[in-house]
């Protein structure tokens, strides 16, 4: 009898061991994100009785300004297409037409960051306003942000600041 005890709690025992394996396992981060210049693998974390256990990251340092010139390429046809970024301004009653609207600045801090479907790009942008008949100008600053997914159009999302 108490060898059936023994083998039992030994089995019991083992079944909690793999058990916490895997829970531990299946709750450990599966995505690492990237902000500005930088792509940083996804790497599984491995967690084992309570000790986490931190893998290496392999960075690669990568050319981003193709991305940001697209998502701007992007920005501008939204511009293009979309009425409320022909106004400058809250109040403004004046419409502007595309040729009108012109890039005043990209800040040099953006980002990029990356998921399992695709990459969204953010970053800053002042817009300047003008018509040379009237000499009326304004400025207006949007934070920009662009998804691309695979196979997908760019989803452009856009807010004054």
């Amino acid at each position: 009898m108490e060898k059936n005890v023994g083998w039992l709690l030994a089995v019991l025992t083992a079944l909690l061991l793999i058990s916490g394996f895997t829970a531990g396992y299946v709750m450990a981060p599966e995505k690492i994100e990237t902000i500005t210049n930088e792509i940083i693998k996804e790497v599984p974390t491995i967690v084992t009785e309570n000790i986490t256990t931190v893998q290496e990251v392999e960075v690669i340092s990568t050319d981003t300004k193709p991305l940001l010139d697209t998502a701007i390429a992007d920005f501008l046809e939204e511009v293009e297409d979309d009425r409320t970024l022909q106004y400058c301004g809250l109040n403004s009653s004046v419409r502007y037409d595309e040729d009108q609207i012109k890039i005043k600045n990209i800040e040099d801090n953006y980002s990029i960051n990356y998921d399992e479907d695709g990459y969204e790009v953010i970053f800053v942008v002042d817009l300047k306003y003008l018509d040379k008949d009237v000499e009326d100008k304004c400025y207006q600053e949007f934070i920009v942000s662009v998804y691309y997914e695979e196979n997908e159009d760019p989803v452009v999302e856009f807010v004054s600041i």
